[in-house]
C-alpha cells in the first residue's frame, strides 16, 4: 500500500507537469490532509501574491505556500463554498472561489487542463441539489436547440408560450 507522501508525489508528477519551487509545498499537503481524507487533484498557482500549489480533496480545496519565513495554508471546505468561477487563457487559468462571503482568486493556475477538472469537481461538491455549471459545448448544444425552433407567427400562441 502506497504511503500518503509517494501518492502526493505520484499525483504531482502526473497533475503539475513543471514542479520547480514547490517541494516544501508538497511536503506541507502530506502533514495537512486528514486521515481518509483522499486527495483529488492538484496544480500550481499563485494566491495574493505567493506561488504555491492548490490541492483538492474529497473534503475541501487548500491552497498551500511555503516561505523560508512563513507558511500559508487557505482551506475551503465545500460545505463553506457558495460558488467557483473560472478563467483559461493561453497558458494558465484562474479560479476564484465564493466562500462565506468572501472571494478568493488563484491566479497562474498551470497546467491550465487542471481549470476545468478541479472547477468542474469542486462544483459538483458544492450546495445540496447545486447542479454544476454547462461547460463549452453544453451551452453551445442549448444555443442550437433555441435557435432551430422556429417561432410562432400568431402573437397569441406567442405569448401563451412565454406564459408557461
Amino acid at each position: 500500500m502506497a504511503t500518503l507522501e509517494t501518492e502526493i508525489e505520484r499525483m504531482a508528477q502526473e497533475k503539475i507537469t513543471i514542479q520547480l519551487g514547490i517541494g516544501k509545498e508538497l511536503k506541507r499537503l502530506a502533514e495537512i490532509i486528514a486521515p481518509g481524507e483522499k486527495l483529488i487533484n492538484m496544480a500550481k498557482g499563485k494566491y495574493a501574491g505567493k506561488t504555491g500549489i492548490l490541492a483538492v480533496t474529497d473534503r475541501r480545496v487548500v491552497f498551500i505556500e511555503s516561505g523560508i519565513f512563513r507558511n500559508t495554508v487557505e482551506d475551503f471546505s465545500f460545505q463553506n463554498i457558495s460558488s467557483v468561477r473560472s478563467e483559461t487563457k493561453i497558458l494558465k487559468g484562474e479560479i476564484e472561489i465564493l466562500a462565506a462571503g468572501n472571494s478568493a482568486k488563484i491566479s497562474e493556475v498551470f497546467p491550465k487542463a487542471r481549470v476545468p477538472e478541479i472547477v468542474t469537481y469542486v462544483r459538483g461538491r458544492i450546495g445540496p441539489g447545486v447542479a454544476p455549471q454547462p461547460q463549452g459545448d453544453a451551452i453551445v448544444g442549448i444555443r442550437r436547440t433555441v435557435d432551430v425552433a422556429q417561432p410562432s407567427t400568431d402573437p397569441a400562441a406567442r405569448l401563451r408560450s412565454l406564459n408557461q
